[in-house]
């Protein structure tokens, strides 16, 4: 157990505590010491290729009391044991992660306010490199200073961490934690999502947040998919990445799959064999380079240590943040995407990337518009011909 850990359990001496709220503490320190804690893990999926991408862990607890997770979360904050669960569910989190599937990520829950805490920062810096781990910040209580979290999550960031909000949509002022924090994973609120294919106004939200996260270049991940008609609507969308009661449910089994049944209708759903031009085809090799290595003739993609693109290095958009897509992207998409970027960036090239977020090239805008001009051609003949 940490330090911090420690010295919450020592405040249950005090003589005062009753009924309801002594049972509750009893409770907490019973897991903080190990017992009545265990973690499931629910399938985030990938609706365009149809496979699995990523596990949200989930905390459970025993009991007694019996209760839902947020409640148990409540009581730990009332007592000053909010950051010491954290510290809990982070530790068993990360030993998790050794069995982890390949190619896939684990995203972890975490109250802002408790990144500063002693126990928090010691777990992550014992851990080493947090590489295929996502941090999902939740919005619950007011934060005063978006500034503070951001320097606080720079040397997790740098030891391999991706950075998600979760339920964005809600909370206190989700806009401005998007700009703030400009995070690498958007988990739109499952509220949103409930009968979006019945309702215009959360379709138009679930649209703009799409938006502003392309914007950042962040991936938009849809929460609480429990019918089939609200995942049409996301594909429609565009939206690559989803969990829900529909697809998988959360599961204590190490690492639960969708099914077959839901695999295959997910790949007829995703139009696969379509004949719509893709990025594919217009991949342009260019050179590589770290941050700090000597800059080279032309242009050239700056990297990190696992191969994924940092900015381009262009005289005219140096340092600039990239848009990142991968090679299945179709072009009408991926024009779609590159305009909503700023005016200044928006004929930057695009940079190609595979599944986990590795440098394959770039492709041109003016590559990208001529294929779609031609596309749009091919299929005014086509009709004209019919």
């Amino acid at each position: 157990m940490s330090k911090r850990a420690s010295r919450h359990v020592s405040l249950l001496t005090t003589p005062d505590d009753s009924g309801e709220a002594l049972s509750w503490r009893r409770a907490i320190v019973k897991v903080l010491s190990g017992t009545g804690l265990r973690l499931a893990s629910q399938p985030i999926v990938d609706i365009v290729h149809a496979r699995v991408v990523g596990y949200e862990l989930l905390a459970r607890f025993s009991g007694p009391p019996e209760a839902t997770p947020d409640v148990w979360f409540r009581w730990a904050e009332t007592f000053g044991m909010g950051a010491a669960l954290d510290v809990q569910v982070v530790t068993i989190a990360l030993a998790m992660r050794e069995h982890l599937p390949p190619d896939t990520f684990l995203t972890i829950n975490i109250d802002p306010l408790h990144l500063s805490d002693v126990g928090l920062v010691e777990t992550f810096a014992a851990a080493g490199s947090l590489e295929r781990i996502v941090i999902e910040l939740t919005e619950h209580s007011v934060i005063d200073d978006y500034g503070a979290i951001v320097e606080l999550l720079k040397p997790l960031r740098a030891a391999g961490a991706k950075i998600a909000i979760d339920d964005a949509g809600s909370g206190y002022a989700g806009l401005q934690w998007l700009h703030a924090l400009s995070p690498d994973l958007v988990k739109i609120d499952r509220a949103l999502i409930d009968h979006v294919d019945e309702d215009e106004i959360k379709t138009a939200l679930v649209e703009m947040l799409g938006a502003m996260a392309d914007r950042i270049d962040a991936w938009v991940l849809a929460e609480g998919v429990e019918r089939a008609s609200e995942l049409d609507v996301l594909m429609r969308m565009g939206v690559p990445l989803v969990q829900g009661y529909l697809l998988a449910r959360p599961s204590f089994e190490i690492w639960p799959t969708i099914d077959v049944e839901a695999l295959s209708s997910l790949a007829l759903r995703s139009g696969a064999g379509s004949t719509e031009a893709t990025l594919a085809q217009l991949v342009e090799t260019v050179n590589k380079r770290r941050e700090h290595a000597a800059v080279v003739q032309g242009i050239c993609v700056v990297v990190d240590e696992l191969d994924q693109p940092l900015f381009l290095d262009i005289p005219e958009c140096r340092g600039a943040k990239v848009l990142t897509l991968r090679p299945t992207e179709t072009v009408r998409s991926a024009v779609e995407r590159a305009l909503l970027r700023a005016p200044a960036d928006r004929w930057q090239p695009i940079v190609c990337v595979n599944d986990v977020r590795q440098t394959l090239g770039i492709v041109r805008m003016e590559r990208l518009i001529h294929s779609l001009v031609r596309e749009v051609d091919g299929q005014s003949s086509g009709l004209e011909r019919t």
